[in-house]
């Protein structure tokens, strides 16, 4: 059932299988009540009782979207079109079986307190008229049973209406927490990217502060070597190679540890 702007959401329409069910009583009313009949004229007012109710009954059943006021007089016609059929055999009351289907066919349509009022309404035709007619306990005991099926397929409506809204509500919920879940994992990765890139900052910080310090110093003191050998004064280089060689295990023990800290997990 398509929703209607400033309305309550609509409950789906009823599958094939409950059409074909509704009408079949429709017809099944109908032909106990021509056969319990016997007069052509009486038969003649049935026929044309049910097929107005009928008429009716598929017009809201099958066209959901009609107008809420529309809705409204069809129900309270086919209500009336049921007493009348009522009215012309109490003793018979096959009419009865007809007003679970307007019961149900109003829980379609309307939503909240309103279903509930059409749903009272459609019980209490079912055993008021009856208790006046046939007096208080026969029409009681008679119109129980329709009274019941009324509110117990309203129920229904209204249970299978409050599962597809929660199926509904669990669906979005399931999206969003997809959705969500993507979002943390893309903002993990992008942490754990941020957090590499700090890494190489650091050991490129250190590299700079350490080994490529002691590089520089080894290059000035192989300059100075080399100086010291052109002017031919060797006793004035070997302060510089023993320097040399110091400063060269330096690098090499900085060398180890950035390397030890590369490894680290």
């Amino acid at each position: 059932m398509s929703e209607r702007p400033n309305a309550a959401p609509a409950s789906p329409l009823p599958g094939r299988l409950a059409t074909a069910a509704a009408y079949l009583a429709f017809a099944g009313a109908l032909g106990v009540t021509l056969l319990a009949t016997t007069a052509p004229a009486q038969r003649l007012w049935y026929l044309a009782l049910y097929g107005a109710s009928l008429a009716l009954f598929a017009l809201v059943f099958e066209r959901p979207t009609l107008p809420r006021a529309l809705q409204r007089g069809c129900m309270a016609a086919q209500s009336m079109l049921v007493l009348a059929i009522l009215a012309r055999d109490p003793q018979l009351g096959v009419a009865l079986a007809l007003l679970p289907l307007l019961a149900y066919q109003a829980a379609l349509i309307f939503h909240g307190p309103e279903r509930w009022l059409w749903t009272g309404w459609l019980a209490l035709l079912a055993v008021a008229p009856l208790m006046f007619w046939l007096g208080p306990l026969v029409g009681l005991a008679r119109g129980l049973l329709p009274a019941s099926g009324a509110i117990l397929l309203a129920a229904y409506v209204a249970v299978r209406e409050e599962t597809e809204a929660a199926r509904a509500v669990s669906a979005r919920l399931l999206v969003e927490l997809q959705a969500k879940g993507q979002a943390l994992h893309a903002q993990a990765a992008q942490a754990a990217e941020i957090a590499a890139l700090e890494e190489r900052n650091r050991l490129a910080r250190e590299l700079h502060d350490s080994v490529s310090q002691t590089i520089f110093s080894l290059t000035l003191e192989a300059r100075a070597a080399q100086l010291l050998l052109q002017q031919q004064d060797p006793a004035q280089v070997r302060p510089h190679l023993e320097c040399l060689q110091s400063l060269a295990q330096q690098a090499l023990a900085q060398m180890r540890i950035v390397i030890s800290q590369t490894r680290q997990p």
